[in-house]
């Protein structure tokens, strides 16, 4: 039995009674060995207050409540303590000092989690509630868009300014162009005090028409200019309240009337149009194939000789 040896080792943090080297002679000696938890080697975060807003480390290392810490040499270490933006510190804990001692771990100060160590700063940011904020009103802090909801974050001070702008053909329904949004007495304030109290950014219909129970299709071509549209499709007028919107008719259709163009034009907050009711019948109808579709023919039949002198 005498032909080698067995080398016994055990996973941090368990640590090795009964030794660790055995002869294959001495196999019956193993029963005795053991790895036992060797809780002077880590500490189980348990009860902190550890999270994503509340950062924990040693040294580059983040922990997070419940993660085991493994303490590389000695019985002690220290928990860096630090706030993730908008949270800022509630009292003058920055770390925990960790030591183990008469087979348990203690922490200076004593009890550090018995409160948080990160609040909520609402003066480093504000929440854009119920605000009109959309694709139609656009809101902005510099270059940065913000829609409803969104928290905007204060880089310096307790005040900003929400710029507000609309995307076409959305256009301002009255004069703020911008809001002022001041933090003081622990809440957020706004000037003006009650900017969404209705729409800053209306619809304005002078600024396209929808095609809504046209006759425009893949048979009945509509352009304006060079670009089709089809039924129910938003027509943008570039300049003006006038546009003419051509028809033609695709291969395989004729005009079944002289209506060639549709003028269109705003007043008095709604389109109309010239004639006045141009798709209440079919402007392209199928064409049907007859003799002027298509020239004279000659009639021939089998037998005749055809001028070229080839035999039908």
């Amino acid at each position: 039995w005498d032909i080698g040896t067995i080398k016994v080792t055990c996973a941090e943090p368990k640590t090795l009674t009964g030794g660790d080297t055995f002869t294959f002679g001495d196999a019956e000696n193993l029963k005795d060995v053991e790895c036992t938890d060797d809780k002077s080697k880590y500490v189980t975060l348990t009860g902190t207050k550890c999270s994503a807003t509340t950062i924990c480390k040693v040294g580059n290392k983040v922990y997070a409540d419940n993660d085991k810490i493994m303490v590389s040499s000695g019985t002690s270490f220290q928990l860096d303590i630090t706030c993730a933006s908008p949270y800022t510190k509630s009292g003058n804990i920055n770390s925990v000092t960790y030591t183990y001692a008469s087979s348990a771990w203690s922490s200076e100060p004593a009890t550090p989690w018995a409160a948080d160590l990160c609040v909520d700063d609402k003066s480093q940011y504000v929440t854009l509630t119920g605000t009109k904020c959309s694709a139609t009103t656009i809101c902005k802090v510099g270059n940065k868009v913000y829609a409803d909801n969104d928290k905007i974050m204060v880089s310096s001070g307790t005040s900003f300014q929400l710029d507000i702008t609309c995307a076409s053909p959305y256009t301002k329904s009255g004069n703020i162009n911008s809001v002022t949004y001041t933090y003081a007495s622990s809440a957020w304030s706004s000037e003006p005090a009650t900017p969404w109290a209705a729409d800053l950014c209306v619809d304005d219909k002078s600024k396209y028409l929808t095609l809504t129970d046209t006759k425009c299709s893949d048979s009945t071509i509509c352009k304006v200019g060079n670009k089709a549209y089809v039924n129910n499709d938003n027509i943008m007028v570039s300049s003006g309240t006038s546009f003419v919107l051509d028809i033609t008719c695709a291969s395989g259709y004729k005009k079944s009337g002289n209506i060639n163009s549709v003028t269109y034009t705003y007043a008095s907050s709604a389109w109309s149009s010239e004639p006045a009711t141009p798709w209440a019948a079919d402007l392209c109808e199928k064409r049907q194939c007859d003799e002027d579709d298509f020239g004279d023919f000659t009639a021939y039949k089998n037998g005749d000789q055809e001028e070229s002198g080839v035999l039908i």
